[in-house]
């Protein structure tokens, strides 16, 4: 993976969580988003995997599917100057903390930063 200056996706990261946390109802949820670290972020070409310190047990996005205490939580499709398709994000969970949030986009390559976003 290549090495990015990661403020400008920590930036949009933070706005993702904002964005789940108002549209959320599960008051521990909101309690769980308010309080992660960011221990990677790593760029894909297609997106970007923003890992979280809150648990590190080592879990492949691979091993999620069989894991039984893992699941997801849709967040905001987006458009932005830095990808010609529209964009997606997932926020991953394992024994309800957060694992991990996928920035990817819908077919096509994104740049190592985003720029210019809105939610749809």
């Amino acid at each position: 993976m290549k090495t990015i200056d990661t403020k400008n996706i920590i930036e949009f990261e933070k706005a993702c969580r904002k964005w789940l946390i108002k549209n959320s109802n599960k008051s521990e949820l909101n309690t769980e988003l308010e309080n992660v670290i960011i221990s990677k972020v790593e760029y894909s070409g297609v997106g970007f995997f923003i890992n979280y310190k809150v648990i590190d047990d080592g879990t492949s996005i691979m091993d999620m599917s069989k894991d039984e205490n893992t699941y997801q939580i849709n967040g905001p499709d987006f458009v932005t100057n830095s990808s010609n398709s529209e964009c997606g994000v997932v926020l991953f969970f394992k024994n309800d903390e957060p694992l991990m949030m996928e920035i990817f986009t819908y077919g096509d390559k994104i740049e190592d930063h985003i720029d210019d976003f809105k939610f749809i």
